[in-house]
């Protein structure tokens, strides 16, 4: 969850902020921040995002959810988290105030087709398909660092190049693939992929949705 500051000059947020269902406080238990480049506390300067992960546990079958959207305190006030419903869920966990540095865009775009369902303990066949908007060929050598998730699953690779270059104005497709534990809980899960280039920029799939969501089925 991202929070751009509001304020005019440099500010702070540090420790854990309150999470509320319904105005009411929930308990939750604590969640290391799982970006890379990650800085405690999370000083910002103004307009910039200071960042809290947040985890949910769905319910089980007739375990009652605290009633209400889920928000987080800043003060006095109470912020949002964005794409919960009124019924939120059973269990929560959440991080640390921190921030993050912007990353820089290669000029490339991702993006990713992939399955509405996947099995827990099965493999989510997807593809990847990279194209190179820069009027001129984008060299792929060396192949560059991609790093896929879904939910919990996660895993580091380099990209198997076929090619050493992406024409101008011109995509490639890769099929991937990641295994998805059988511990892995049923229910809606986002699955991102982004990829590293020897130059340190990055191209990140579906980045306005921050990837695509897959059902998790038992």
């Amino acid at each position: 969850m991202l929070v751009p500051s509001q304020h005019s000059g440099r500010c702070t947020l540090s420790g854990t902020p309150q999470l509320t269902a319904g105005g009411t406080a929930v308990p939750a238990g604590t969640l290391a921040p799982r970006a890379d480049g990650v800085r405690q506390p999370a000083t910002v300067d103004p307009g910039e995002p200071a960042r809290v992960d947040i985890a949910v546990t769905p319910c089980r079958a007739g375990e009652p959810s605290p009633g209400g959207a889920l928000a987080v305190s800043i003060g006095t006030a109470r912020v949002a988290v964005p794409g919960i419903t009124a019924e939120p869920g059973c269990g929560f966990a959440v991080s640390p105030w921190y921030y993050q540095a912007p990353l820089l865009n290669a000029p490339l775009t991702a993006t990713m087709t992939a399955p509405a369902t996947v099995r827990r303990g099965t493999t989510l066949v997807y593809r990847v398909t990279i194209t190179n908007t820069f009027p001129r060929a984008f060299g792929l050598d060396p192949c560059p660092v991609y790093r896929q998730t879904l939910g919990d699953a996660r895993g580091t690779y380099r990209l198997n190049c076929t090619t050493k270059s992406i024409a101008r104005h011109s995509s490639q497709t890769y099929e991937m693939r990641l295994d998805v534990p059988a511990t892995t809980p049923p229910g809606p899960a986002k699955l991102s992929w982004m990829a590293a280039m020897s130059d340190g920029t990055v191209a990140i799939a579906d980045r306005a949705t921050a990837g695509v969501t897959v059902q998790v089925q038992q």
